[in-house]
This record gives C-alpha cells, structure tokens and sequence, in this order.
C-alpha cells in the first residue's frame, strides 16, 4: 500500500479518483469496488474534468488530460508555474495553481492570464478548493489553519482555527454552506463557510487524515489515510437548523412530544415554553411557578404538560392552550418526573435530596402512595418500562429498582459491581436502557441489568457527562459534557463517531421520535435544534 494524497468523486457519483505516493492516479468504480484505469505520472496530482469525461494531471510542468475510463493521453499543455497542485473551478472559467510555497495563483482557465494571487498562511498550502459557486477558495495549510479567499480580489475572508496539528485536506460541500478539513491530527471537522465556526468534528480511526472528497449529493464524505485506505461515510453530520430564543436563563430539561412537531422546555427562568420545531417559533409560554422549573414533560399522547419546580408546585397544563388542569402541593422540590403510558399516574423524585419516590393520581390530584427510603441520593433516571411498572436510578448508588405502580413496593432491583451510579433511558415502547455511570462521570458503560452484560463502553470524554440519551432505534448514544461538547457514538461497539463544541457550556438533549432532530438545551438560555442522519 501507499500513502493516499487525493480522492474526488465524479461528477455523477459513480466513479471515485485516488492519487498517492506510488505516482500513480486510479479511477474506481463506486458500487463494486473495481479499478477502472490507472495513469503514471512524475508527479499524480489529479482532478478530474468538468463533465468528468477525463482525468487532469500536474506533472512537472506540464498539465495533461487523460482519459477517465482507459488513462490514454489526450491533451496537454505548459502551466506557467511549476505546479504542486491544481484545480479548475466549478464554471471552468478559472484554474488555481499552487506553487512550491505558500501561493495560489489564480488564472483565467481559456487566456491563462493572471487574475490574483492568493497569499497569507505562515507555512505550506496543502489543499485548496473553489466554492461551488466559483467565487471564492477555500486553503488548509501546515500553519494548522484554513482560510477562505475571494478569487477576484485574492482578500482573505475567514480563518478556521481548532486543528491541533497541520491540516492536509480541505473540501466544500456540494452546496457551499459546509466546508470539511483533516489533517494530522487524527480528525476531520465540519465547519460553518459563512461565519467559520465549527460544527462537528469526526474522528479518523486509523490515523491522519490525508484525502477527502464530497459525493454530488453531500450525503457522503470519502476519506483516505496514511495506512492506505479508504473509507466512504455518512457525511450529513449534525447540521444546525436554528435557535430557539425566549428563556431567560439556563435550560434545564427537554422533550419532544410524541408527534415530533413540538417542543417542550423547562428553565430556571421560572418558566416552561412549548415550540414548533418546524416554524422554530415559540407557541406557549407556561407561568406560574415562583421558582425554577427543573423539569417539563409531555403526557404519552401530547395533549397534557406536565411541570415541576423549585417552588413545590406540581402543574399539569393542556399542551394546546396552556390552561391549567391540575396543580398539586408537593412536600418537596421535585427536580424529575415521568408519566404512565395510560396518563392517570404522575412519578415524581428529587436528586440529592430526598430518598423518597411518590405516585400522584392525576385525576383527582391526590397521592396514591409513595415509597420507603428507595435511594438514599435520590433518584436521577425515573421512566415507565414497557410492562408498565416504574424504573428509577440513581447517582452514587449501584442499583437500579422496579416498582409497582399501585403499591410503590419493590418488584426486583438489579445491582452492579463497580461505577458512581446508574442512568436509564428510554426508547419507543417505554423499552429501557440501563447506562452505568464511570470514572467520574467521564465514561458510561451500557449493559443488561438481569445478567450484568457489557455491551459497550462510551469513555474518551475529558470532562463529566451532563446528559445521555439514545437515539429511537437504539443504534446511537448521544451525550452531552459539562464543558459543552456533544458526542455521538455507535452503541453497539462504543466507537465515538462524531462530536461537536456548543460554546455555552453544560448542555442537556433530547431526540425526536423519528430521530432525526437533536434538540440542545444551553446554559444560556437558547435551545439549538440540529438535523442529522447520523443519529438515525
């Protein structure tokens, strides 16, 4: 094997172009995997053509066309530069060629006359590329940073700064609003090509990241390393839809309702607010507590809310229009709740504070009963399992209990030999999860409570974890660090797939019931909403 410099799909997808220090340019057939031609070359610095029908090399001095399906020589001509690299912009009208420094030279692709010339990184230019719309080049460079150019003018528009080493690839997405790097220091991220934050970062797990290419539909991102090979992924990331503005102060829970459609919040603003995930507009906001509400759920068919707070008010509101239907005096604070799937029983705990689980009857607004000292932290998961008996978990505790929710007994409780507590979380069905609580918060293990079972293992996390859930199909875990950083990993094998920085720090989540929207309650008050595959 040898080390991969470039990969670039076709115009329509179906075929995949490799270059590396063999000196040599490959044409791949996508669907199977097959070599269709492969050229020689001096120097394989490839790209291939506007309609795709040939493949272009930099070699030497010169630049020569051959033919994509069969390597034959078609064309060539003298570039007035000695190129290190080359790129046609997506008009064909320009051609960007890169020298053996720090300088793009930007040229009229029929004239070859000059145009601009793109300088400002502090060390080598590794990779470069035109918007979609021609207008602009994107370079990543050995100074650790990317910045984007204006061609016209060769001024410098934004600087992406994160890598912690040097950058050797760069790529826009198809549609220009996302721009991907990967370089040496084992990750490829995903950042915002109009403002120049970051959005998601994926991590490379065979080493440095040497190649990258967009499919045509930006669905996939094809990525090559210095071991040699290839990987092709899912490429949608986590992408933000829009933020939510209209708390206060911190979030502190979330929930979709059933549907999907909306989306209930709860905040120390002393408030909960319900939205429409699709307008991203506020549609209720639900008073009436004198302190924080520190959590807001909808019932199992989303017609009621219900919230509690800080001020020992239990208030059960109708979702559409907000109006009050039941509020119960409760003799402690409760910070968690949950409902029954039929809607006539109400759960409720507190962390930390108070041993004691109590059953509310929502019809008349009494308690039905409660139970003895069940967790001397309180309880921190509370969730009603698919056989309708309630699961409660709890920090700094190794156990995890069924109830009856008629008589709040104990039906059975399933302990674990080592950790700082347990953490459930339930899918579709009321069907529940069990996560254990590691090394202080910074690891999550999942396993089977009847048999004690390792599935997998969540651990690389630098700070404790604010909050985890699963996504619907259970084939992701989603948490959430104190110090803002959202993870996405695969379930089955504890492999972290994806992360990304929210800058306002401690965050907590919640996943619509179809999956594909990621709901991001911040500290500052904002909840982002972020649409992604990935989690599916």
């Amino acid at each position: 094997t040898a080390l991969i410099t470039f990969v670039a799909f076709s115009p329509d997808g179906g075929s995949l172009l490799s270059t590396g220090f063999d000196q040599t340019a490959r044409v791949w057939d996508v669907a199977t995997g097959q070599q269709l031609s492969k050229s020689a070359d001096p120097l394989a610095t490839a790209r291939f053509s506007i309609n795709g029908s040939s493949i272009v090399n930099a070699s030497g001095r010169e630049i020569v066309y051959r033919d994509a399906a069969t390597g034959v020589e078609k064309s060539r001509f003298r570039s007035p530069v000695e190129p290190g690299a080359l790129q046609f912009s997506p008009d064909g009208k320009l051609l960007a060629i890169r020298g053996h420094d720090q300088t793009i030279h930007i040229l009229d692709a029929a004239s070859k006359s000059s145009i601009s010339t793109i300088k400002g990184h502090t060390e080598w230019v590794m990779d470069f590329q035109f918007s979609p719309d021609s207008n602009s080049l994107v370079t990543a460079s050995k100074d650790r940073t990317a910045k984007l150019w204006d061609v016209r003018t060769g001024k410098e528009l934004l600087t992406f700064k994160g890598h912690e080493d040097e950058i050797f690839e760069v790529e826009f997405s198809p549609d220009g609003t996302t721009i991907a790097t990967g370089g040496n220091d084992d990750t490829i991220r995903l950042w915002d090509a109009t403002k120049g934050f970051e959005i998601a970062r994926l991590r490379s797990p065979n080493g440095n990241v040497t190649a990258l290419a967009y499919s045509a539909d930006g669905r996939k991102l094809a990525s090559g390393d210095d071991e040699g090979m290839l990987r092709v992924s899912n490429a949608s990331g986590l992408r933000q839809r829009g933020i939510l503005r209209g708390h206060s102060d911190s979030v502190t829970r979330l929930m979709f309702s059933p549907s999907g459609r909306m989306l209930v919040s709860s905040s120390r603003d002393k408030t909960a607010r319900v939205w429409d995930v699709e307008s991203e507009l506020e549609r209720l906001s639900l008073g009436g507590n004198s302190d924080r509400v520190s959590a807001a759920i909808f019932s199992s068919d989303g017609s009621q809310i219900a919230t509690v707070g800080d001020d020992k008010k239990i208030k059960l509101r109708d979702s559409k229009t907000g109006r009050e239907v039941l509020s119960i005096d409760s003799p402690v604070e409760p910070s968690n709740l949950a409902i029954s799937p039929d809607g006539k029983l109400l759960v409720t705990g507190h962390t930390f504070h108070d041993p004691i689980i109590r059953f509310w009857d929502l019809t008349s607004g009494k308690l039905q009963c409660e139970t003895a000292n069940a967790h001397e932290g309180g309880p921190w998961s509370i969730g009603f399992t698919s056989d309708d008996r309630v699961a409660t978990a709890a920090l700094g505790e190794r156990t995890i209990s069924i109830w009856d929710r008629s008589t709040c007994s104990e039906i059975s409780s399933f302990k674990v030999s080592e950790g700082d507590g347990n953490h459930l979380a339930f899918g579709p069905g009321n069907t529940w999860r069990a996560l254990q609580i590691l090394n202080n918060g910074r690891s999550l293990k999942w396993f089977e409570p009847e048999t004690g079972r390792e599935i997998a293992t969540f651990s690389g996390s630098g700070m404790a974890m604010s909050d985890a859930q699963f996504s619907p199909d259970g084939k992701r875990l989603i948490t959430a660090d104190e110090d803002g950083m959202i993870r996405i990993w695969d379930s089955a094998t504890g492999l972290e797939l994806l992360s990304f920085a929210d800058v306002t720090g401690e965050n907590n989540l919640a996943i619509s019931p179809d999956g594909k929207t990621l709901a991001v309650g911040s500290s500052d008050g904002t909840i982002r909403l972020f649409r992604s595959s990935t989690i599916e």
